[in-house]
């Protein structure tokens, strides 16, 4: 049995089974073999559901755009919804004002009311029985909230999506102890230490000196001090499980590994790493017996023993567009990176009503997937894997040379001659030569998480890490300047004299490769980190992690409209820009799900003309 939407959350319900939300909205609930027991779908609702409790008889969900509903946990079918548009209070709102698009995990139900964000970023209170609308009040935070504890008697926690915790009475909306615990993103989970009578709390970005250097799971007591901080990740830590005894603790995340604490003395320590899992994980539950389930980012659940032992998979057929850069030897051709390796497309009837793909070529490179592609001159390509492989093949499916990393590589850059090319990494950052994938040099980024890297138009060499520094090296090595973003960065590109740059919290600045200086900056109505951006003529396109796209004036930081929501993460963008005797601007956006889209390019904005869905298992 095989899911047909990615899941987006598990839950494990005791006496049910494995309850999963997938990312059109519907429910499924499975046994601990994923064996599928039964389905749901609400008609109303086909966003992705992020946020999933259950209490009693009910299940309650709210989706990316905000519409609650309440379902039967027996028959997963839908009860009763309140409609996202309409799920607000009598606070003033702008005219014709939306639900914002969001993925947040915080809800729960506390003596039987549900307490939930609505799509305004109020809370809504819900009688849990009746789904009776009790009142919409503002919230505690002005951000997000994305998880409920209330596990310790007697109080209640708060997490918001930016670092907030606050400690006190749901009910009465008291809450007397406020710490912060990140810097800047998510506390995904709060969970309450019954053996110790404590918090365990996890980080996405760290605090202080560690902000996007280091992260991980913060230890406090229930009046907010701080009593143990481990750091142990370079991403986002996403989930977090105890046993039934609170002997040991699971934390899991974005670098696709289990960290297990063993907790029975009153000083946590790390014991184990349980490794490699294919992907980013997302989510995490334990089974009445003890078992951790995981679920990754491309869909996959896996059951594993506490100690690491495999027991169960159930696969997902995993479809992700990571990026997609125009092929030199074709016109309107483009390789496209993918989850099982590298595909060739071309854009057929560019000038029609509406443009299509077609796959012309396709590659298994065997390297699980592939994060960035980069196409050269003479037909060869230049790669990097998440499992940490630097490689060039050939068109006919050759490898010429590989180069192993310790996991991850984020990012490739050849120069104008494809003679070297820069590498971005945990490790650092790095120049290869092209040729024969020889190590040149490694450049000093103090010792940083290196995340995205490209050549300037002197041949300067320009890297960005994950705490949202840009470090400009001169063609001999020597640092010609460095700038501090604030944000972590994904992807860089040169615009002309200037590197366009994007990622968390700034969204996308532009900065004059001579001097250093920020030259453009565009960053509102995103929310979450800016996965890629490109300019065509005098707009702005970035998409981001919220499921958006937005579109600005060049010269300015005015937004002029955004797409919302996409079916799944938007990642990767290209252009394909008007020339002679054939004027036409389009724009090709890939994403999670493998969906391809184009895009036509107006004074309106990016008009949807095709979406084309690459084939489950197309690498192989």
């Amino acid at each position: 049995m095989k899911l047909t939407q990615r899941a987006a959350r598990v839950v494990w319900v005791e006496g049910h089974g494995l309850l999963v939300t997938d990312i059109r909205g519907g429910l499924h609930l499975l046994d601990e073999d994923f064996e599928l027991i039964r389905s749901g779908r609400n008609p109303e609702s086909v966003a992705p559901v992020y946020a999933v409790t259950t209490s009693g008889d009910f299940v309650y969900t709210k989706d990316a755009r905000g519409t609650v509903t309440q379902w039967s946990l027996h028959s997963l079918l839908p009860v009763n919804s309140l409609d996202a548009q309409h799920l607000r209070g009598d606070g003033e709102y702008l005219e014709g004002e939306e639900p914002s698009t969001l993925i947040n995990r915080g809800i729960c139900v506390w003596q039987d009311k549900l307490y939930v964000n609505n799509g305004y970023m109020e809370i809504a209170v819900i009688d849990a029985r009746t789904f009776d609308l009790i009142e919409v009040r503002p919230s505690i935070t002005d951000h997000f909230l994305e998880w409920f504890c209330t596990e310790r008697p007697g109080e209640q926690c708060v997490a918001d999506k930016h670092g907030n915790l606050y400690i006190g009475d749901l009910a009465a909306f008291d809450f007397p102890v406020h710490v912060r615990l990140d810097d800047k993103l998510n506390l995904h989970r709060v969970r309450y230490d019954r053996r110790h009578d404590r918090y365990w709390v996890t980080q996405d970005a760290g605090e202080d000196d560690a902000l996007y250097v280091a992260n991980g799971v913060v230890v406090i007591s229930p009046d907010g001090r701080m009593l143990h901080n481990f750091k142990f990740a370079a991403d986002d830590v996403e989930a977090l499980e105890f046993d039934d005894t609170f002997s040991f603790a699971f934390c899991a995340g974005f670098e696709g590994e289990i960290t297990v604490f063993d907790n029975r003395e009153s000083e946590p320590r790390i014991v184990r790493t349980i490794a490699p899992f294919r992907h980013q994980i997302t989510d995490m539950t334990i089974t009445s017996r003890g078992h951790l389930v995981v679920l990754t980012q491309d869909g996959q659940m896996e059951r594993v023993s506490p100690e690491g032992e495999r027991l169960a998979r159930l696969d997902f057929d995993s479809r992700c567009v990571w990026d997609i850069q125009p092929d030199p030897l074709t016109e309107d051709g483009y390789l496209v990176a993918t989850d099982t390796g590298v595909l060739a497309v071309e854009l057929t009837d560019v000038e029609a009503s509406h443009p299509n793909v077609r796959v012309t070529r396709r590659w298994d490179l065997g390297l699980g997937f592939v994060r960035r592609v980069r196409p050269l001159a003479d037909g060869t390509f230049l790669g990097v894997t998440r499992s940490g492989r630097l490689f060039r093949h050939g068109r006919d499916g050759e490898s010429l040379w590989q180069v192993p990393f310790a996991p991850h590589l984020h990012d490739l850059s050849p120069d104008a001659d494809a003679e070297r090319v820069l590498v971005a990494a945990n490790e650092g950052a790095f120049e290869h030569d092209a040729r024969t994938g020889e190590r040149l040099r490694t450049l000093d980024v103090a010792g940083l998480v290196a995340w995205t890297c490209a050549y300037g138009p002197a041949g300067e060499l320009l890297f960005a890490t994950r705490n949202g520094v840009v470090f400009c090296f001169e063609p001999s090595g020597e640092q010609r300047w460095r700038v501090e973003l604030g944000g972590y960065c994904k992807r860089m590109q040169l615009h002309e004299d200037a590197v366009l740059v994007n990622g968390g919290e700034f969204a996308v600045k532009a900065i004059d490769v001579a001097t250093g200086k920020v030259t453009g900056h565009w960053f509102d109505m995103l929310e979450n980190t800016v996965e890629s951006a490109t300019v065509i003529g005098d707009r702005v396109y970035a998409t981001s992690y919220g499921l958006q796209m937005a579109v600005y004036e060049t010269r300015s930081p005015e937004v002029l409209g955004v797409v919302e929501p996409f079916q799944d993460f938007p990642k990767a963008l290209a252009k394909r820009t008007g020339r002679e005797g054939s004027p036409r601007n389009l724009l090709l956006v890939g994403g999670r799900g493998g969906f391809l889209q184009i895009r036509d390019v107006t004074e309106e904005g990016p008009l949807l003309l095709r979406t084309v869905y690459l084939p489950a298992g197309y690498g192989k």
